[in-house]
């Protein structure tokens, strides 16, 4: 074999598998990166829903002897929850909770509720 002509062919070669694997590993970091900040987002969204929820509830312990008010205000984990009275028909009161968890995160949902029984009759989110 002629060894002068492949001198400093090694060097290349570690070269080149070195940025490869620079390439891999940096591409591996921002994918990571970008799952955690999705899971982050679903973590906070998921907190606004439950502070919904529980204002929903409070709202509901509250109104069974009280018609006469029509706006709730709780703060929940952070959370400024808001649940409105939107309607009333016999023993059927509607209500509406939204939640606000800053900076971006919210989530509301519309329920129907027996004031007699107590018992939630419908739910839907409101997306």
């Amino acid at each position: 074999m002629n060894k002068v002509n492949q001198k400093g062919s090694s060097l290349l070669l570690v070269q080149f598998y070195t940025t490869v694997l620079l390439m891999v590993v940096v591409y591996a970091v921002s994918y990571l990166l970008s799952i955690r900040d999705v899971a982050n987002n679903d973590v906070w969204r998921t907190k606004a829903y439950y502070a919904a929820e529980g204002g929903i509830y409070n709202a509901c312990e509250q109104i069974g002897g009280n018609t006469a008010t029509s706006i709730f205000m709780y703060q929940i984990d952070g959370s400024s929850v808001k649940v409105e009275v939107i309607g009333r028909i016999g023993d059927q009161v509607a209500l509406k909770s939204s939640a606000l968890l800053p900076p971006y995160y919210a989530a509301a949902f519309v329920i129907n509720v027996n004031t007699k029984t107590g018992k939630i009759t419908s739910w839907e989110d409101i997306k």
